[in-house]
């Protein structure tokens, strides 16, 4: 059992596949931030983040999103279906992907979405 962040980044390093597929499972709630920032090596500039833009990213309606936002309706609900997170039909899991992927869109609007974003 891997349970805190320290243990996360050791176990990473000596065991990356079985990593993967703790991941891919679940990362227990109680190191779950940590593990997330160690993967995805966040470790941004002073300034980098910018406060309330997730929110009002995430405030942007359907019509201003367009077909982007059709796609990831139609893309999120058959993303990971063995993942604990996204069982559940429309569940907590989906809905956040679905969030920051309209909220990712919004935000780089000369990509906006492409089908597999939804994916690992």
């Amino acid at each position: 059992r891997v349970g805190s962040a320290k243990a996360w980044r050791a176990f990473s390093q000596s065991r990356p596949e079985q990593y993967k597929e703790k991941v891919r499972r679940g990362v227990p709630a109680a190191v779950r931030g940590r593990v997330w920032m160690a993967m995805a090596a966040a470790r941004a500039p002073p300034g980098f983040r910018v406060d309330g833009l997730y929110a009002t990213l995430c405030a942007r309606r359907a019509e201003e999103g367009g077909r982007c936002f059709e796609q990831i309706a139609k893309d999120v609900p058959r993303t990971m279906g063995g993942h604990i997170y996204f069982r559940r039909g429309r569940g907590d899991g989906q809905a956040a992907l679905g969030r920051v992927l309209r909220a990712y869109a919004s935000h780089n609007r000369a990509l906006g979405y492409t089908q597999g974003m939804s994916s690992y």
